[in-house]
């Protein structure tokens, strides 16, 4: 499809790694830390030290199936569960906030609605969570992998945007950890400043310009945000010409 319209493929970018470059620090890098990237279906992997990647590795396993176990445990359709993890999962359970309800559709074939609790719905999440962050863990530990990254754990991603995921990854890992966004950007929208964009950022990086700060580098759209960028992207490729 890309030499159909007039490009060719100049290089390929891997995801798990453009996550990392877009999220981790140079502090972070240097001294070991743990990137891992939540997509829908498959969760990206990089361990950093000394400033290089040694370690990457894609696991079968996302966001998605935290979906699926709300559905089952509410009854409900798939639709309806990403709807209520997002504005309802903690990803741990919070006696605080268990009492609060909320009201669930429930599946096509059952009817009407049906009112829950927060702490079910933590009932639901935190085992699936625990056991997704425990495998990570027990997967870098047989391989003496978790010895490097004494700096932290950087969650990205969507998945990561549940609240409580620091917490559990802290408590697994034993390190200190944080979400990720992607760093060093200027003259982007908000919008882009997210945990959902830190793989597009970190694969459209080449396309920046760059700059040194601090060993780190800037990437800055041009006059008119990314719409000035995207109409001036394309511009250059009316006629047929290569793509990074």
């Amino acid at each position: 499809a890309v030499n159909k319209a007039g490009l060719r493929v100049e290089a390929f970018g891997f995801e798990s790694l453009a996550a990392a470059e877009a999220t981790l620090d140079s502090d972070e890098r240097e001294m070991g830390s743990v990137c891992i990237s939540f997509g829908a279906h498959l969760t990206h992997v990089v361990v950093y030290s000394s400033g290089t990647p040694i370690f990457s590795r894609d696991f079968p396993f996302g966001a998605h199936h935290i979906t699926k176990d709300i559905a089952i445990g509410l009854r409900t359709t798939q639709t309806e569960a990403e709807r209520i993890k997002k504005d309802f999962a903690h990803a741990y359970f919070n006696s605080q906030d268990a009492h609060e309800t909320f009201v669930v559709q429930t599946a096509e074939h059952l009817g009407g609605t049906r009112q829950f609790t927060r702490g079910q719905l933590m009932h639901i999440v935190e085992p699936r969570v625990r056991e997704i962050l425990g495998f990570i863990h027990n997967e870098l530990k047989k391989l003496k992998v978790t010895q490097f990254i004494s700096k932290g754990v950087v969650l990205t991603g969507g998945g990561s945007l549940m609240p409580g995921m620091c917490w559990i990854a802290e408590d697994i890992f034993g390190v200190s950890a944080r979400v990720g966004y992607p760093l060093n950007l200027t003259g982007v929208t908000e919008g882009l400043r997210s945990p959902l964009c830190t793989s597009s950022i970190g694969l459209l990086s080449p396309l920046f310009a760059s700059e040194e700060d601090s060993g780190r580098q800037s990437w800055q759209l041009p006059e008119g945000g990314l719409w000035g960028w995207a109409r001036s992207f394309w511009e250059k490729f009316k006629e047929p010409t290569e793509i990074i």
